[in-house]
C-alpha cells in the first residue's frame, strides 16, 4: 500500500527524480521544474518520495522545501 499525506513541498530548482533514495538510483521519468508543487508520501533520512499527478519519484531532501 502507498503511505498517503497531507505534506506537499516546492521543489527548489530544476531537478530529475530517481527510482530509490540512493544516488545510485536510476533516473525517473519525472523532470521537475523550480517551484513546482508535489506531494511528499514519505520521508527516509536524505530522500523524500514525491508524486506529482500519477508519477512518483525520490529527490534529495534538500531539493523540497516542505509547506506544511
Amino acid at each position: 500500500t502507498t503511505y498517503r499525506s497531507a505534506r506537499h513541498g516546492v521543489v527548489a530548482g530544476a531537478a530529475t527524480g530517481v527510482t530509490a533514495p540512493s544516488s545510485l538510483a536510476q533516473p525517473a521519468q519525472l523532470v521537475l521544474k523550480g517551484g513546482e508543487m508535489v506531494e511528499v508520501l514519505e520521508t527516509r533520512s536524505e530522500w523524500v518520495r514525491i508524486r506529482v499527478d500519477q508519477a512518483e519519484a525520490w529527490l534529495p531532501r534538500d531539493a523540497v522545501f516542505m509547506v506544511w
